[in-house]
Order: C-alpha cells, then structure tokens, then sequence
C-alpha cells in the first residue's frame, strides 16, 4: 500500500509539472529570473537570431499580440509562470498581473524597448495595463491614494517540496501612519503577520519579506508604487 501511494504521488507530481523530475523542477526554479530586468538580461541567452530579430523588428501593438501568442507558451514552460512556485510569477502578481500571457506580454515588450535603445518604463506600462482592464486607478503620485490609518496589506507565495508540494502564504497588515509626498513614501506600523498553510492561520511576529525583515510593531519607510490598501487586487488567495 505504502508503495503505491508514493508510485502514484510521484507520477502526479511529475504529470503536474510538466513531466520534471523533481530535481530538474527545484533547478528550473533556481534559475526563473527575479524581475523584469533579470527576465531581458535571460532572453538575451534564450532568444536564437532569428526570435531576437523578430521582436526587434515589431512595428505595433498588433505586432507584438502576434508575437506573444507564438512565444508566451515557450517562455511560461520556461519559467514555470502558470506555478505559484516561480518567483517570477509572485513578482508579476504582487503587481495585479495574473495571466500568464499578460506577463509575457511585458516581458516582450520590454525586451523589444531594450533593443531599441527605448527605457523600458515598466510602470507607465503597468498603468496603462490597469487603464485598459478597468482595474483600480493611479493617481498623478502613488502615494496620493492613501490616508493615515488605512490598512494595507501585501501576501508572500512559498513552498516546500518533500515528497510533495506544499505551498503556503504569508500575509503581512500594516497601518499608514505618515506620508512623504515628496518622495513617494509612507511610513508604516506593522501589527499582523498570519502564515497560512490550507486551512490553519498561525500568528507570527516576524518575516521577510522582500529582502527586508519585518516583526511586529516595527515602524518602516516604503516606496507607494506598488503597495496596495486592504481590498485592492495584490495577489490570489489559493486556498
């Protein structure tokens, strides 16, 4: 019995992932760009002549539909942007961008701005991917959409990997409690930091989050771009 459990985990998990072994997925992890910047630093190994061409040469909008719909499935195979376990793809959605083919899409527009020498401006282009989907609206300054003593709220994506997958998150509550117009910021008091893994919620006084350690109480400075308050789209809740 105990044998057949772990034949049939194992086939799932290989079925589910693309037919990976699960050293081959902990390595195609490893090496799933960042950011933005890190995914046209990587296409720059991953595109042949003809692909790097291709994008260069793209005219319009349209020429850049068409292309994304021949290459977004390579790259989202590539990266894995279809699995919560790619860090790549828990940085598109900390910035409301959920399809697999919308984040493509500013993969590819970005790469085609970078070889024509043009900045690729990944914010004015995530606002006029909110202006086209109707999603919730900038303001001339970020920082220009909170109050003091709104709740903002922002999610981590993680996982483990045993026998099998498991994957929990890590919500982090804060109150805006100063604002720094000027430059873009907002201080903020942390006061809730909830782990969740299925169904249980556990209470923890502290985490790191973007490469910065967070705790209970703890007073912090923060950029506003990308920050969003309770009730705005941030993330998935997968559970």
């Amino acid at each position: 019995m105990k044998i057949y459990l772990i034949v049939f985990e194992t086939f799932f998990i290989l079925n589910l992932y693309g037919q990976l072994s699960p050293l081959k997925f902990q390595q195609q992890i490893s090496t799933t760009p960042q950011n933005i910047e890190e995914c046209l630093l990587c296409l720059d190994n991953i595109f042949n002549y003809d692909e790097m061409t291709q994008c260069l040469h793209l005219n319009d909008e349209k020429d850049l539909m068409k292309f994304n719909e021949k290459y977004s499935q390579k790259l989202q195979e590539l990266w894995l942007l279809n699995s919560f376990s790619s860090s790549l793809t828990r940085y598109f959605i900390l910035h409301s961008v959920i399809a697999p083919s919308d984040m493509t899409e500013f993969i590819f527009r970005s790469y085609h701005r970078k070889l024509t020498f043009q900045p690729v401006a990944f914010y004015k282009q995530l606002c006029s991917y909110y202006d086209k989907n109707k999603m919730f609206p900038y303001p001339s300054k970020p920082v220009d959409r909170f109050k003091i003593g709104d709740t903002i709220r922002f999610t981590d994506v993680k996982y483990t990997y045993v026998f099998r997958m498991c994957i929990y998150s890590v919500t982090l509550k804060a109150v805006v409690e100063e604002k720094d117009t000027a430059n873009n910021r907002i201080r903020i008091l942390v006061f809730q930091i909830v782990k969740k893994y299925k169904k249980s919620n556990k209470m923890i006084n502290k985490y790191r989050f973007r490469q910065k350690v967070y705790t209970i109480g703890i007073n912090s400075w923060e950029d506003a771009t990308f920050l969003r308050k309770e009730g705005e789209l941030l993330g998935i809740d997968i559970y």
